[in-house]
């Protein structure tokens, strides 16, 4: 019987182990050249060019090709860093970028981006902030992710999915801050962060568990929410904006704070980082 035990224990004790490391796996900071892989796409916001049709957009500097077309003059302002792009809800600009599969992210999400509110709210103004968004809002069409600050709720920062959001409280001001949000489908609550700390689940509606569903042939928008309805249009300031196909970690969000320069890009360039490296590099 004591051998018995000695080896069952020995077998409770391994399996603890393993599932120390699969965890420490999972978790596992990601470096540079694999946080480049891992992304969808990287907005900087430093690079535009014209397009066949001579539409001007900002370069998907992630090497993808999802370049993001500028509709109605966003301004290019000075941003946390290099450059950022200025929405006007008066003037409904936006950036488009086109359906991919790249974007029907069905498994898991990180989406990572600094945000400047506008300087003075209206009191009577309650709509969103728009950040991102891909086939509509959780209400609205057929989402597959989207994210935005709210102006009730806490001044809320949110994330939905298929038929519903959950979202945390958020910071009134109108300095620079890092939002993240990362999300596995079918997984009850997503990770929500502000300025790197993790923040809890405050504010949900709809579905409770996360949906994230494939939304074909509707576009991914920067800035704004389609299809178009009555607060459609934001006016926040975006920088620095990167989804990727993985759940990062929260070692990986508080690297992502120092920039997507630093995180990704401050690295030996080889490979795929290497062309990316060049672009940007031309541009700082």
């Amino acid at each position: 019987m004591k051998t018995f035990i000695t080896g069952l224990g020995r077998i409770v004790l391994g399996l603890i182990i393993m599932n120390w490391v699969l965890a420490g796996t999972i978790h596992a900071r990601l470096t540079g050249p694999e946080l480049l892989e891992a992304a969808v796409a990287i907005w900087t916001f430093d690079r535009t060019e014209r397009n066949k049709d001579n539409d001007p957009f900002v370069e998907d500097v992630s090497g993808n090709g999802h370049d993001a077309v500028m509709v109605n003059k966003p301004a290019l302002v000075d941003g946390q860093f290099g450059k950022a792009v200025e929405f006007n809800s008066g003037r409904k600009n936006y950036l488009e970028v086109p359906h991919h599969e790249d974007f029907d992210l069905d498994e898991a999400i990180s989406i990572s981006v600094w945000v400047k509110r506008p300087p003075r709210l209206q009191a009577t103004d309650i709509a969103p902030y728009f950040i991102l968004e891909k086939g509509g809002e959780w209400q609205h069409g057929r989402p597959t992710f989207g994210i935005a600050l709210h102006k009730v709720f806490n001044n809320m920062f949110y994330f939905w999915y298929q038929g519903g959001f959950q979202g945390v409280n958020g910071i009134k001001d109108d300095q620079w801050h890092h939002y993240v949000v990362v999300a596995k489908d079918r997984e009850r609550d997503p990770s929500m962060y502000i300025d790197g700390e993790l923040k809890e689940v405050e504010h949900r509606d709809g579905q409770r568990v996360i949906a994230l569903e494939p939304s074909p042939g509707r576009a991914l928008h920067i800035g704004a929410v389609f299809p178009e309805r009555f607060d459609s249009w934001s006016n926040n300031t975006i920088d620095d904006l990167a989804i990727f196909n993985v759940a990062l970690s929260q070692a990986d969000v508080e690297r992502l704070g120092k920039g997507v320069d630093n995180s990704i890009f401050a690295v030996s360039p080889s490979g795929k980082l290497a062309t990316t490296w060049a672009i940007l590099k031309q541009t700082r």
